[in-house]
């Protein structure tokens, strides 16, 4: 069977977030057979399609995920812990209040994945495409994000504390009404960004910032002439 390499959780630059914590051996699986409100526990599945589905309170605790297409499906308080998921497609998924804890996500194509009023602390996103991602009201607590797409992604309302883009794309993304706690810009293109007068605890380098002032201008009213 091919088994893909998962990457440890990587470290930011003032805080850490906590790995997936799990047994040394997890029963291998080629089967993705869920019913509602079923729980997943301590396996390791690669390949499979669950498109399109409706799964209530779905719970997947110490599972390695990998090349699983999830498209399209309603996965209403979809628990995740404890889990490494890689070359998955959460495309339009509809997880709102959704909850993840020591998850690490690489590699995973989340394009539109609605995650509103979710709870993330100790997740990491690798390599993700993560444009138009829902992510209001969520509150995203040592969440690190690196190489990731994320234009368009709608962060209205969140609250952020401990939260780090590396080298990411924010074109777009939408931050207004956010309430920001040590959340880190520095290396990530935030061109047209919106809601910077929100941005209070956040973190942006000196080119970001010459970069930004035409829009942090207009968004604040000022007229430069």
């Amino acid at each position: 069977m091919d088994r893909l390499l998962f990457l440890e959780p990587l470290y930011c630059k003032d805080m850490k977030v906590t790995a997936p914590r799990q047994p040394k051996y997890l029963e291998p699986s080629d089967s993705w057979d869920f019913i509602p409100e079923a729980t997943i526990e301590r396996v390791e599945i690669t390949g499979g399609e669950l498109l399109g589905k409706d799964l209530p309170a779905l719970q997947i605790d110490e599972v390695k995920l990998s090349r699983i297409m999830l498209s399209g499906s309603k996965l209403p308080r979809l628990n995740i812990r404890d889990t490494f998921i890689k070359g998955c497609d959460f495309s339009a998924v509809g997880s709102s209040e959704a909850s993840l804890q020591r998850v690490s996500l690489s590699d995973g194509r989340m394009t539109g994945w609605d995650i509103n009023q979710g709870i993330l602390r100790d997740v990491s996103f690798t390599n993700c495409k993560l444009d138009l991602v829902n992510f209001r009201f969520v509150h995203l607590e040592n969440v690190h994000f690196k190489d990731c797409v994320l234009t368009g992604a709608d962060f209205l309302r969140a609250r952020l504390n401990k939260v780090n883009f590396e080298n990411c794309e924010l074109d777009k993304a939408d931050f207004n009404h956010t309430i920001l706690k040590d959340v880190d810009f520095r290396t990530s293109q935030i061109l047209g960004l919106k809601g910077w007068q929100y941005l209070r605890g956040a973190t942006i380098d000196h080119a970001q910032l010459i970069t930004a002032a035409p829009y942090l201008a207009s968004e604040l009213g000022l007229t430069i002439k």
